[in-house]
């Protein structure tokens, strides 16, 4: 998963590069911070490759169904277990307002689950007859 992380990295990288632009001090700068850019996400294209063909050969990458689950089951331990903990350490050091992006942070993760469950669900019952045998549908 380094390569999933470094991917994400890259491409915020690749952001802060293009909002640098608007501040150069020559355009030999403005050019070279765009070359920059440019280069983060290639990589960052790259490095997805690589994290797929890494997931695909450890069987980490399922049918879309189990991938729903396995995504609500991650997004809930975030929504329930990281993000909680994170805030609430934070809070206890003063950080009060990195705690509040945490909690804000840990809505979005538990509405990311109520989706992935929503569509797994509607999947499941949806394709559920289809992928029984004949004679397990009576």
């Amino acid at each position: 998963m380094a390569e999933a992380q470094a991917s994400n990295l890259y491409y915020f990288f690749a952001r802060k590069a293009d909002e640098e632009v608007s501040f150069a001090p020559t355009v030999e700068v403005a050019n070279l911070l765009r070359e920059a850019a440019t280069l983060f996400r290639q990589t960052a294209d790259e490095e997805v490759v690589h994290a797929f063909i890494h997931l695909t050969a450890l069987e980490g990458i399922g049918d879309t169904l189990q991938n729903l689950q396995r995504a609500s089951t991650m997004e809930t331990f975030e929504y329930q277990t990281i993000f909680p903990s994170s805030a609430g350490a934070l809070q206890m050091d003063g950080n009060e307002r990195i705690a509040g992006q945490m909690e804000a942070i840990c809505l979005a993760e538990k509405r990311h689950t109520e989706l992935f469950d929503r569509l797994a669900k509607l999947l499941n019952d949806s394709w559920l007859d289809k992928r029984l045998p004949a004679d397990a549908q009576k």
